[in-house]
């Protein structure tokens, strides 16, 4: 399900709203995923375009809220509502160079230093400090588990994904990480016998493996996160406003940097404000902040500008709004980010009436 106002109606189109709930909400965009991907990307178009001239959904639905534009489309952003009145659909003005894809990619930085381009690696044995590591093209990086030696503990290896890409690792005890666009995780070859301690920027998904005698740590720039074994998954890029840590299983401890601690249970996610360092605690569905793994984002009610950032990160792209008013519009949905950009921005421009034009890496929002 995807809605589009602008930030100056959001508040009264909320209003109109019979959703009991953001949950509510979220989990009929999760539903709306499976519906999608079984829809014929020409059918659905055409469909959508006919609900929208017919006024067909209902008042008691949608309140206020009219349509604009919809889009049933398969295995890319799903229902559009816009606010305004029902119009009919004109076609967006799109200018296309060199359209960018994102692919899974990753770079390894070994204890000497040395580079390693891991998409351009097919099943390849490494080492490091004595320990093998394996690597499958484009896919994952696993270390085989080893022993706590001195040597091997001192080392550390550094997994970096660019812009535009995603990538998993196994490391040596066992834990699996999945890392977002525009990520690094930093950690030892061979944990030693004391704290598991890995280093990170940007946004990953864990599985800890459990070890109750060595607890495992993720630092952050604005934070410390212990963990016994647990799946969780942490956002922390740096320039974000907010630092989001949301549990799956287990339990851990958030630290902040003024020294206060909240331990999270099952389902509930902690959100740090990395500049006023104000935190709250809330109870979420955690699959809308997991799903990234699979290939599927979901946001709620966020602006373009917003959205933006994210593309950006996916791509490798650089966002350009020539209209601030365009930025301020409000979206929710789904997007499966296999999708090559152009694609995902003509469903913006069908949903919005925007223009926008690419080129090369840069593209601009009129």
């Amino acid at each position: 399900m995807m809605e589009k106002t602008t930030s100056e109606d959001q508040g009264s189109a909320n209003d109109n709203y019979l959703l009991t709930s953001e949950e509510e909400h979220l989990s009929g965009l999760y539903q709306a995923v499976n519906v999608a991907r079984s829809i014929d990307v020409g059918e659905g178009r055409k469909h959508v375009h006919r609900l929208a001239a017919g006024r067909i959904f209902k008042k008691r639905i949608l309140g206020a809220i009219s349509i604009a534009a919809a889009l049933l489309i398969f295995a890319g952003m799903w229902w559009w509502f816009g606010r305004d009145g029902v119009e009919s659909v004109s076609e967006p003005q799109v200018v296309s160079k060199a359209v960018p894809e994102r692919s899974d990619k990753a770079l390894l930085v070994l204890s000497d230093g040395s580079l390693v381009n891991l998409d351009t690696l097919n099943m390849v044995q490494l080492t490091d400090a004595g320990l093998a590591i394996s690597s499958s093209k484009g896919s994952m990086l696993a270390y085989e588990s080893g022993n706590s030696t001195d040597n091997a503990t001192q080392k550390t290896n550094k997994v970096i994904v660019p812009a535009g890409g995603r990538f998993q690792l196994r490391l040596s005890d066992g834990t699996s990480a999945w890392l977002n666009a525009a990520s690094s995780l930093e950690y030892p070859v061979v944990f030693g016998k004391g704290e598991r301690i890995v280093r990170l920027s940007g946004e990953a998904f864990f599985e800890v493996a459990a070890d109750p005698k060595r607890p495992f740590i993720i630092e952050t720039t604005s934070g410390r996160i212990q963990v016994l074994g647990t799946s969780f998954n942490v956002s922390a890029y740096q320039d974000d406003e907010f630092m989001e840590t949301t549990l799956v299983s287990g339990s851990l401890q958030v630290v902040v940097p003024n020294g206060q601690t909240s331990r999270l249970s099952p389902g509930q996610q902690h959100k740090l404000n990395q500049r006023t360092l104000d935190q709250t605690v809330n109870t979420v569905d955690t699959k809308f902040y997991t799903s990234w793994r699979d290939g599927v984002i979901y946001f709620n009610r966020v602006s373009l500008k917003e959205l933006a950032v994210k593309l950006e990160r996916w791509y490798d792209v650089q966002i350009v709004f020539e209209n601030e008013k365009s930025g301020r519009l409000i979206f929710s949905g789904a997007v499966e980010n296999s999708r090559r950009l152009d694609f995902l921005l003509t469903l913006i421009a069908e949903a919005s009436g925007i223009e926008f034009k690419i080129n090369g890496k840069q593209v601009i929002i009129k």
